[in-house]
């Protein structure tokens, strides 16, 4: 600083104030012809350099031409930042820690070519580079070659999380950087590169830019994303306009880090777009052959496309595939379009509070109409969805009078159990509010029926009022629900209007002022007071500030005012309800106690006894309970501790001192009939939910049971069933039928959790009778079946193995009845098929964790050796409808299994006794009569795969051959 003391007030000076800096070089020559053979440079902080040049044409540096070799630039990150002006670098690019180049750079400052290696922290890279700019704007000419070994760009672009490390190489070459007016080749292969956390394989990118029009072409070779494609871009017009042809063989999401379950895709993309702008858009994409795998199913999508007009005056778009048609008709911009449709409801409710407004000048109007229908993928996606014919959604919306209207219909939806019929939902705007009305004709499930449900009202002012109603087919028997939901900055109101209840056609007093408050602030309640005829429901806080102590009662309330509402079964749940509960604490730690009693709880019309409940959480992280059954012959006892904060909460006794089973058996559903006997034991229940730890007993004392299906009553005089550390214990546990022979359970079911179960069981039996039904109890199978058995069972309870003898006795008279299929769907199937025959096979795309059929019996190892006698008969029924019957008595020694796979195997001999067939054709009914002959038999094989019938069946009858031919085929002169 001796000779130049300005310098000092340099930043970059004074970032380094106690550095020398080192120069060494020597040069000749003059200034316009200079040549430095060795300069050397250091001393500020870690920055090095060594070069060489010849520099021609100083000082006018349009003209300067220069000529350098470097052997070492070398710098930190640090020293560039300290070196080069504030702002120079933008915020989203960080420089390498360290970095080295070396090359050679030969020309002026607008032509000249580059040959660069480039060493850093991040990863290495060559560049060779020539560019002139001495054309003119436009005219600039490139030619450029460059590879990357491992560069790790995330880090470069500050997005190490989401990009890694790239090795690339390529070239592009061309006149102009405009891309409406370029002319350019460019060639891109990718050797690996990191993104989301996958390095993507052989990929290669090439194309060409001419006047406006760009063509690219992608091969992918990933084994993850293999696919190819060509895409044609026009940049002339005031839209780009885009030709895009894309074969996807397959893309799995899921490997490449882009989706969490399975995920993959199959399918051909056309897309012919002439503008590719969201707001005014002009095209069509159609997607072929499509197949998507995710969670082991493969869903056929075969072909969607959308095809979109917009002019100067109107905006229409086109959505087609096989379970959906779509039509958006108007003008409206799509990239406005939810912002503005959000902004119309925002005026009657925030649903997004303190959320931006948006406006448009431009108005913004459509019609849309929809329809939805079950088709085979619609079937895959919802396996549920048993009936549907389909959804309609119509409506249409306008900015300029605040106008929106949806309609939404569907006669019928059967889902699962859940039946729906008659449903439609209409929303529109009128009055300055949000009107909407959802109607449902009828809704079942199970036991539960509601017949004209609907729900009704209005938003406006972030208040929503709501009817809601429901008829029984009794008209008398009927709901109503009429209130108010108030959204006030974070607190919401709920409150019912006057009049507002009705149930079980019984109106019920609401008070005036009654509210229930919830949110940010806590919970509130004032005055909601419900009452009718001597029955009442009440909830308050003891003060009107939010998380009182909030006071719950009940006074005489019948269970039965709910379940006549929504039950086909008007006995299903019953019971009055007298108690209160008090909840403390909202704010901090909760707690509370209740003291509840159920009177004369009953269940489909069998009625348990009294249920008293209390509970309380008056000590710290203890739930303390005590339930009583009692009276209607049971008794039971559970009282104990749930302790919220322990991994093994549970504490409880359960004393069961008397279950009067023909008062319980309703809640078998229909299962078990005939009840009647004891229930009787203790048990200690500890642990926790998943893996409970119980002990004790319970004895079954003169109980009697009759299994529906099977209309067989079973008798357990004195049997215990015991609960100890190993799991659920059988020790000779004895059935008997009604003729008092036994069948007798031994050993145990291994357990920890109740949930799974290593099994070790035998199980004898000494003609025992299994069956004695009749068609009305079971339509496929019904008679009498009796039984010699010796039969163990091991493995697990997901993968019992079981295995043993098993005697079908004498006195059996068996029918089995073969399920026939719906003629409705029989005669819609199988008749005629469409093929593409010029498609590709897309039976066998993307099959690789494709579920394979189930059988129902998978897991199941069964190996048992069976034995027919003689005497027992068995009739199957061919077909019910016309009375085809195979009626046969003989003796059998088969072998039969079920592997795990589900495979069911059956060998050996059936040697027929005797045996008749009734058959039914057309017309003609003939009865083959019985056969005595030894020689009679069936034979199963496990290695043929099925029964080998040999039995001659014959009829004598007397008729000439041109009647028997008419007949059958109808008369010679019938067309």
């Amino acid at each position: 600083m001796l000779f130049a003391p300005q310098l000092a007030s340099q930043d970059v000076f004074k970032k380094y104030p106690n550095s020398v800096l080192l120069l060494h070089s020597n040069m000749s020559g003059k200034v316009n012809d200079l040549t430095i053979p060795n300069l050397e440079i250091s001393g500020i902080g870690s920055t090095k350099l060594s070069a060489s040049a010849h520099i021609t044409g100083l000082p006018d540096m349009k003209k300067t031409r220069f000529e350098f070799k470097f052997k070492e630039i070398s710098s930190t990150a640090k020293d560039l930042k300290d070196l080069l002006p504030a702002g120079t670098l933008p915020n989203t690019i960080a420089l390498p820690d360290k970095f080295t180049m070396r090359g050679t750079f030969e020309g002026l400052t607008n032509n000249f070519k580059a040959d660069v290696k480039l060493i850093t922290s991040f990863g290495n890279a060559d560049i060779n580079a020539k560019f002139d700019a001495s054309s003119g704007k436009g005219k600039e000419k490139y030619d450029a070659k460059f590879r990357t070994y491992g560069f790790d760009v995330g880090k470069l672009l500050k997005r190490p999380d989401q990009i890694g490390k790239v090795t690339v190489n390529g070239f592009i070459k061309g006149t102009g950087t405009d891309p409406k007016t370029a002319n350019a080749v460019f060639d891109i292969n990718v050797d690996n590169a990191v993104y989301n956390n996958y390095a993507y394989h052989a990929v290669h990118l090439k194309g060409q830019a001419q006047d406006g029009n760009l063509e690219a072409k992608l091969v992918s070779n990933d084994i993850n994303a293999m696919m190819e494609g060509n895409a044609i871009v026009d940049l002339n017009g005031k839209y780009p306009s885009i030709k895009l042809d894309m074969r996807v063989d397959s893309i799995d999401f899921q490997k490449l880090k882009l989706y969490k379950d399975e995920l993959r895709f199959h399918g051909n993309i056309h897309a012919d777009i002439a503008t590719a702008d969201p707001d005014f858009l002009n095209g069509d994409v159609v997607l072929s052959q499509a197949i998507v795998v995710t969670n082991g199913k493969r869903y056929l999508l075969d072909s969607l496309s959308a095809h979109a007009i917009s002019t100067a005056d109107s905006n229409l778009i086109n959505l087609r595939a096989p379970f959906m048609s779509a039509d958006i008709v108007g003008k409206y911009q799509l990239s406005k379009l939810p912002g503005i449709l959000m902004s119309t409801i925002d005026k009657y409710y925030d649903i997004v509070p303190d959320a931006s407004i948006v406006n448009s000048t431009t108005p913004q109007y459509f019609d849309i109409s929809a329809r939805i229908i079950r088709t085979p993928i619609i079937e895959q996606l919802l396996p549920e969805l048993k009936e549907m014919e389909y959804i309609d959604i119509k409506g249409n919306f306008d900015s300029r009078e605040d106008l929106l209207v949806i309609n939404v219909n569907s006669p019928a939806i059967l889902y699962g159990t859940n039946e729906l019929k008659g449903i439609s939902m209409n929303v529109n705007t009128e009055n300055d509010s949000l009107q909407y009305d959802v109607k449902l004709d009828q809704y079942q499930s199970g036991q539960i029926l509601v017949n004209q449900a609907s729900v009704a009202g209005y938003v406006n002012d972030n208040k929503i009022y709501f009817d809601v109603a429901a008829n029984e087919q009794n008209l008398d028997q009927n709901i109503k629900l009429s209130g108010m939901l108030q959204q006030m900055a974070e607190t919401f109101r709920f409150s019912l209007l006057k009049e507002g209840l009705t149930l079980n056609g019984e109106q019920w007093a609401v008070k005036d002022n009654n509210a229930l408050y919830f949110g940010k602030s806590g919970i509130k309640a004032d005055d909601f007071i419900l009452s009718s005829n001597g029955q009442s429901i009440s909830i308050e806080s003891e003060k009107d500030q939010f998380n009182s102590p909030l006071n719950v009662a009940f006074k005489d309330f019948s269970i039965e005012t709910i379940t006549n509402i929504v039950s086909k079964d008007t006995l299903l749940i019953g019971g009055l309800i007298n108690g209160q509960a008090k909840i403390e604490d909202l704010a901090t730690t909760p707690h509370f106690t209740a003291d509840m009693l159920v009177g004369d709880f009953n269940f489909k019309g069998d009625t348990l006894g009294n249920i008293k409940i209390d509970v309380n959480n008056e000590d710290l992280n203890t739930l303390a309970a005590k339930v009583t059954v009692n009276g209607k012959g049971s008794e039971i006892n559970l009282d104990g501790f749930y302790y919220t904060k322990s991994e093994n909460p549970l504490d409880f006794n359960l004393d069961v001192k008397n279950i009067d089973l023909s008062k319980v058996q309703a809640y078998a559903m229909g299962m078990v009939k005939d009840a009647s006997g004891d229930l009787r034991g203790k048990l200690k229940i500890t642990g926790s939910a998943a893996a409970p730890q119980v002990r004790g007993s319970l004895t079954f004392d003169k109980a009697k049971l009759n299994y529906a299906q099977f209309n067989s009553i079973y008798t357990l005089e004195n049997e215990t069933t015991r609960f100890t550390e190993d799991g659920i214990v059988l020790n000779n546990f004895t059935i008997r039928d009604t003729d008092g022979n036994r069948a007798i359970i031994d050993g145990t079911a291994y357990t920890k959790d109740f949930r799974a179960y290593k099994l070790g069981l035998n199980m004898q039996a000494d003609n025992f009778k299994v069956l004695s039904s009749t068609k009305q109890d079971n339509e496929l199978y019904f008679g009498k079946l009796f039984i010699d058995a010796n039969i163990n069972i091991s493995g697990t309870s997901t993968s019992p193995v079981v295995d043993g003898k098993l005697r079908v006795n004498e006195a059996t008279d068996l029918t089995f009845v073969i399920p026939q299929k719906d003629p409705r769907l029989v005669e819609r199937e199988g008749v005629i098929e469409f093929v593409d025959m010029d498609a590709p096979l897309l039976n066998t795309v993307l099959t690789g964790t494709e579920e394979k059929p189930k059988t129902g019996l998978e897991g199941l190892d069964v190996a048992m050796n069976i034995i027919i006698d003689k005497e027992s008969i068995f009739n199957i029924i061919i077909d019910e409808g016309n009375g085809d019957l195979l009626r046969i008595r003989g003796q059998a020694q088969l072998t039969g299994g079920i592997d795990p796979s589900g495979k069911v195997t059956l060998a050996g001999d059936y040697e027929i006794e005797e045996g008749k067939y009734n058959i039914t054709f057309n017309f003609l009914k003939k009865r083959i009569p019985n056969s005595k002959r030894q020689q009679d038999h069936m034979d199963w094989s496990s290695d043929r795969g099925g029964c080998k019938c040999d039995r001659d069946l014959y009829r004598q009858c007397s008729t000439s051959g041109p009647d028997l031919q008419s007949t059958i085929y109808g008369k010679p002169n019938d067309s």
